[in-house]
């Protein structure tokens, strides 16, 4: 009978395959975990918190990967031999070095902010079409918040960025933020971690062969940042892509005597305009309540009120429990 250690354990078969056993699992599977992490940052790009706690977690599994490959193999017959190349190699990588105090630091100093920018201004299907860049976004702030604080600032402009209606080619407001570190000079941060994983990757492959085993890691997934650093109006406010197809879909009626339309979607924000029973807001309406605010409020971007056509400081916010939405008439 084979003893208890001479058994594969299940992690080590789990990672090998049906048909073989991992000589590295410990280190291979946090591959994997830094792989999770590095994706949980992309997935949550636009909110700050998540996106530094994913930071976070991705430097301290990518930096534990070799330590772990070194405890898991360094019993072997000329381990440190064919890893002292790996390791000078490691070594000289700038980007690998960035990696290791980073992760000093966030485990043993301070939390880690990065620094924060963003691109601001119109954007033509879905891509950059002109505004401003660098301009600074504070490191705590969320994009979509930022999105909306900066939208309210260029439309109140007599000559706004985008066509108030959003009818032309299907224009809208957006932001690109960009997230770095002073050691990356403006470089984006995701796309250092993507480097990184890759030279990780790239020895724990070597060790598999080393050890007589097969890992060659095909990466399917999407790890190009422009995909995900974008975030525009249509993404947050549905009620611009119903401005794209045609004309205003919705009335909006106050339930009592009056509705404020309100800047921002938050209690005591400013009130933009006040729609009555005779004086009635036409225009698009989200067909959503967001999670990005409280549940009561909605959107909608006007296009007139009482039958005036506004031609800035459309972008508005309403209790939607204070007001009556009604297909809008044909004019």
């Amino acid at each position: 009978m084979a003893d208890d250690k001479d058994k594969p354990q299940p992690l080590a078969r789990t990672l090998g395959g049906n048909e073989s056993t991992c000589p590295v699992p410990n280190a291979h599977d946090k591959t994997n975990e830094a792989h999770y992490f590095l994706h949980q940052m992309m997935e949550h790009y636009h909110d700050c918190d998540r996106f530094r706690y994913s930071l976070s977690a991705y430097l301290q599994a990518a930096r534990a990967v070799t330590l772990l490959l070194q405890a898991e193999v360094a019993h072997r017959k000329d381990f440190a031999m064919w890893y002292a190349p790996w390791q000078q190699k490691m070594k000289n990588n700038p980007d690998l070095q960035l990696l290791n105090s980073e992760r000093v630091r966030v485990v043993h100093k301070e939390t880690l902010v990065p620094a924060s920018t963003m691109f601001f201004g119109a954007f033509e299907y879905g891509k950059e079409k002109f505004g401003f860049t660098p301009l600074p976004l504070d490191p705590m702030q969320d994009s979509v918040s930022a999105l909306i604080q900066s939208r309210a600032m260029f439309d109140r402009e007599k000559y706004p960025l985008v066509s108030p209606s959003r009818a032309f080619n299907c224009e809208e407001y957006g932001l690109t933020r960009t997230w770095s570190l002073p050691a990356l000079k403006g470089g984006e941060l995701t796309d250092f971690c993507t480097r990184t994983f890759a030279s990780i990757t790239e020895v724990v492959s070597a060790a598999h062969a080393w050890c007589g085993a097969m890992f060659e890691p095909t990466i399917t997934c999407n790890h190009r940042s422009h995909e995900y650093r974008a975030l525009r109006e249509s993404m947050v406010c549905p009620e611009i892509e119903k401005a794209w197809e045609g004309p205003p879909t919705e009335r909006v009626i106050p339930r009592a005597h009056e509705l404020p339309l309100l800047l921002f979607p938050f209690e005591n924000a400013k009130s933009l305009y006040t729609v009555t029973q005779k004086r009635i807001a036409r225009g698009w309406v989200s067909n959503w309540r967001s999670s990005y605010w409280r549940d009561k409020y909605i959107s909608m971007l006007v296009f007139s009120i009482g039958g005036r056509r506004l031609h800035s400081q459309n972008a508005v916010f309403f209790d939607y429990t204070q007001a009556r939405i009604e297909p809008a008439k044909r004019p």
